[in-house]
This record gives structure tokens, sequence and C-alpha cells, in this order.
């Protein structure tokens, strides 16, 4: 991927761990208030979790590193 296309998809993977954020602090807030019950609950936490695990997996494969690295010549 080129380097270009590789820091726009890394901020649109950004964008998406954000949201992944917000849906964590919803689900948080509708479990105190009662909306859901528990196995439900820990049901979606567990999901919303390993989305964000994948997530950032995804966005630290795509760190450019010494390889991806123009030369100094």
């Amino acid at each position: 991927m080129r380097p270009k296309r590789r820091k726009v998809f890394v901020h649109h993977l950004d964008v998406a761990l954000g949201s992944q954020g917000e849906v964590d602090v919803q689900l948080e807030i509708a479990q105190r208030l009662r909306y859901l019950k528990v196995a439900d609950y820990r049901h979606t936490q567990r999901a919303v979790e390993e989305i964000g695990r994948m997530l950032n997996g995804l966005i630290i494969s795509l760190e450019p590193n010494a390889e991806d690295e123009p030369a100094d010549y």
C-alpha cells in the first residue's frame, strides 16, 4: 500500500477506534441504567472489546517501519 493511502486508511481506522470507544461508553451507560440484561451486556461488551483489539492490531500492522522509509541518498 502506498504511504499516502496507508496514512488515510490508518486515519479512518483511528476514527473507527474512537467510535468503538463511544459504543463502549454508551453500552456501560445502558447497563448502569438497567436497559440491558447482564448476559446481553457481557456478550455485547466482549464483542466491542474484540473489535477494539482487531482495530488496534490492524493499526499497528500498518504503521510504517524502517523498510518503508525512503533511503537517504
